[in-house]
């Protein structure tokens, strides 16, 4: 099994058939499992606006809060924000589950 399909499992109580986030989960493993699962869908090095961010997120939720789950990705690392706030970059190597959730510990 790849890691997305472990993710996906991870997942499958708040992923709707198309693979879309239902509801954030609550409990940090989960979150942070969702985090890791839409990571791969932004690419490294290139600079991305707030709008740009927003587009990829709502592409892979149904609840309609682009804002916390990007506040999520910079919080745990896995964006960063210039200090305006006007430019994202995905960082180049992408944590797994297991590294951030060791960071908890």
């Amino acid at each position: 099994m790849n890691e997305i399909d472990l993710l996906k499992a991870e997942l499958r109580n708040f992923l709707d058939a198309s693979g879309k986030l239902t509801k954030m989960p609550v409990k940090r493993k989960k979150k942070l499992a969702f985090l890791v699962y839409i990571a791969p869908h932004f690419q490294a090095g290139v600079p991305y606006t707030e709008k740009q961010i927003n587009e990829v997120i709502n592409q892979w939720h149904t609840y309609g809060d682009p804002v916390t789950i990007r506040r999520e990705l910079v919080e745990h690392g896995i964006l960063s924000r210039d200090k305006a706030g006007h430019e994202y970059r995905r960082t180049e190597d992408l944590p797994d589950l297991t590294t951030l959730l060791e960071r908890y510990q």
